[in-house]
C-alpha cells in the first residue's frame, strides 16, 4: 500500500489517504464493507420474516395476495338456500372484547380445523406470507388445517383484510355499549393480575375508569371505522361483515351461523364470565355513562336496526331443501 497526497479545497494544506493495490481508498473499502454488512443483515431479516418464501408485496405484485372480499349476508343467504357454492371459505372473527367472544371462539374451534390468533393487533409475523396464502386455500380431502378461522381484537384496517386473496366470511358480536363498559370494568375489578385492578381497588369508579383507560378499550364503532364516525362504522358493518350477532340474542346468532355457514356444532356453555363478587356500579353512574357514550349508543342502535332487517330476511327464506354445501368440510 502507498500514500498519495491531495489538496483540501480552499485550505492550501495537503492531506493523505491510503490506497490499496486494487485502487480502492480506505474510505471506499469501509463503505464497501458496510454495504456488505447491511446486505447480510437484510438477508437475515428476510429469512426471519418470510423464510425462503415471498414477501407480501411480492405476492401482491404477482396477484397471489390481496383482492379477496367478504361474502355478503345476502350471498350467504342464497348459498344456504340453493345448496350450491364453491368450497368453504376461511373465516375472520372480529372479536370485540367483552361480548361473549371467548365462548364463540370455542364454538368455532369445534368446527374449523385450524385457529389463528392475532399477535397483538395483527396476525403477522406469526405466519410467513406463503404459509398464510396456503392456509386460506380450499380444503383438501382429510385436510388437517383447513378450513381455518382467524380471531383477534382487530379493527377493519387490519392487514389480514388487505392481504386476503380469496372470498371469506367475516363475523362479529356486538353488545349494548354501556353494559359492555360496565362488564369490562367489573371484570378487571376481579382480576388481580390486570393493570386496571389497582386503580379500581383504590376507589376508581366506572367513570374514572373510562377517563383513565378509555383509549385502551376498543370502542365498537371505532373497530369498524378506525378513522371515521358512526355513519361510516354502520356502512362498514353492513358491507364488510357477513354475519353479526347481538350478545343478548346469543342463541339466535349461533343459529344463523349454522344456517348461513353450515356449522354443524354450535352447542356451548358460557365462558369467561364475570364473577358475582366483582365491583358493583351505581345506577347514577350508569345514567352518566349513557350521556358520555352517545356515539357508541347511536352505532349500536343502528346495528340493531340492521340486525332486525337481516333476521327478517332469514326467517322469510324458510328451511333449506337440503344440508348446507359447506357442512361436510368442517371438523365437527
Amino acid at each position: 500500500m502507498f500514500r498519495v497526497g491531495f489538496m483540501a479545497s480552499g485550505r492550501g494544506r495537503g492531506t493523505t489517504e491510503s490506497v490499496a493495490p486494487d485502487g480502492m481508498t480506505d474510505s471506499a473499502n469501509e463503505i464497501a464493507g458496510l454495504k456488505a454488512e447491511i446486505a447480510a443483515k437484510d438477508r437475515q431479516i428476510r429469512l426471519l420474516t418470510v423464510s425462503y418464501g415471498h414477501t407480501f408485496d411480492e405476492l401482491c405484485a404477482a396477484g397471489k395476495a390481496g383482492g379477496g372480499t367478504p361474502y355478503s349476508f345476502d350471498e350467504l343467504l342464497a348459498i344456504g338456500a340453493s345448496g350450491n357454492a364453491p368450497s368453504v371459505p376461511p373465516c375472520v372473527f372480529v372479536h370485540v372484547p367483552k361480548v361473549g367472544g371467548t365462548t364463540l371462539n370455542h364454538i368455532l374451534m369445534k368446527n374449523y380445523r385450524w385457529r389463528v390468533d392475532s399477535y397483538g393487533s395483527n396476525f403477522f409475523p406469526r405466519y410467513y406470507p406463503d404459509e398464510f396464502i396456503s392456509l386460506v386455500q380450499p380444503p383438501n380431502d382429510d385436510d388437517t388445517r383447513r378450513p381455518v378461522f382467524f380471531t383477534g381484537h382487530i379493527t377493519l384496517d387490519n392487514d389480514i383484510f388487505r392481504y386476503m386473496p380469496v372470498r371469506y366470511s367475516a363475523i362479529t358480536m356486538l353488545r349494548d355499549p354501556v353494559q359492555r363498559m360496565i362488564s369490562n370494568y367489573r371484570f378487571h375489578s376481579s382480576l388481580p393480575a390486570s393493570p386496571h385492578y389497582e386503580p379500581i381497588k383504590n376507589g376508581a369508579g366506572v367513570l374514572d375508569y373510562l377517563d383513565k383507560f378509555g383509549d385502551e378499550i376498543l370502542l365498537q364503532h371505532k373497530m369498524f371505522a378506525p378513522r371515521g364516525g358512526v355513519a361510516e362504522a354502520l356502512t362498514n358493518l353492513e358491507s364488510h361483515i357477513s354475519i353479526f350477532g347481538l350478545q343478548d340474542r346469543y342463541d339466535e346468532f349461533l343459529s344463523s351461523l349454522s344456517v348461513l355457514l353450515g356449522l354443524p356444532d354450535v352447542s356451548h356453555r358460557p365462558l369467561n364470565r364475570t364473577v358475582a363478587a366483582a365491583t358493583a356500579v351505581p345506577e347514577a353512574d350508569v345514567a352518566r355513562l349513557r350521556e358520555r357514550m352517545a356515539d357508541e349508543i347511536a352505532f349500536y342502535q343502528g346495528a340493531i336496526a340492521l340486525y332486525e332487517k337481516r333476521a327478517a330476511a332469514l326467517r322469510a327464506r324458510g328451511t333449506a331443501a337440503g344440508p348446507h354445501p359447506w357442512r361436510d368440510f368442517y371438523a365437527a
